[in-house]
């Protein structure tokens, strides 16, 4: 192929990135978990009475479906170097760990509340609300 009359085999382009190395997935993949998971807290705790949890129940549908994609990516990813693992296990465990624990609590509060009459939430939360 030309390009100007000059020949463009054989030219690395600049614009081409190099593909992300397993560990910059994996990281990019916590990373991501630890957004839903604060954007699901984040969401949970507006949950105050009937109004808020029918317009909590979207977003959290939307989150949710972040989460399985997320799932999915997670499964693809390769197995990590111990040390890269003990790494990212000291940099995300903990976070992670303690949005888990809050978002139960959350969802226990609100379940034991009956969703606050909120059908929309009870039907939101029995989809995809319970942490695997």
């Amino acid at each position: 192929m030309l390009l100007l009359g000059l020949p463009l085999s054989g030219i690395v382009l600049a614009q081409e990135a190099a593909e992300p190395s397993a560990v910059q997935l994996a990281e990019t993949n916590v990373k991501q978990l630890v957004a839903v998971l604060k954007g699901l807290n984040d969401l949970l705790s507006t949950v105050k009475d009937k109004e808020s949890a029918d317009a909590a129940a979207p977003e959290m549908l939307k989150l949710a479906e972040q989460m399985d994609e997320i799932k999915k990516a997670s499964k693809k990813l390769a197995v990590l170097p111990p040390e890269e693992q003990k790494r990212l296990d000291g940099l995300y465990l903990n976070t992670v760990s303690k949005y888990l624990h809050t978002y139960i609590a959350h969802m226990k509060q609100i379940s034991d509340k009956e969703f606050f009459g909120s059908e929309t939430l009870r039907k939101a939360f029995v989809t995809y609300g319970k942490p695997e």
